[in-house]
């Protein structure tokens, strides 16, 4: 599953001891990075525009169309955008 949301809130700063310990957690987990072709880069970009979506959520819904994935998010036009491209939303 893909996790995409954002949120308005206000937050209080992140003191440098949690910083580090998200960090620690994060270099634990299985983590892939994917290089990605340039000609997917352009797919990426016309996504964004076709869809009218800021980068990062057309980075969420190309993220869930290449693994095939549901997309889980509560944002309105992410959900729509993804329904659009034939993604599953949850």
């Amino acid at each position: 599953m893909v996790l995409s949301g954002r949120s308005n809130r206000q937050h209080p700063p992140i003191a440098e001891r949690q910083i580090r310990e998200y960090i620690g957690i994060l270099k634990a987990l299985p983590i892939r990075v994917g290089a990605r072709s340039m000609a997917e880069n352009i797919d990426l970009e016309s996504l964004a525009r076709r869809r009218d979506l800021a980068a990062y959520d057309a980075a969420d819904l190309h993220l869930a169309q290449r693994t095939s994935l549901p997309l889980a998010t509560s944002d309105s036009p992410l959900r729509d955008a993804a329904i659009a491209e034939g993604v599953d939303v949850v």
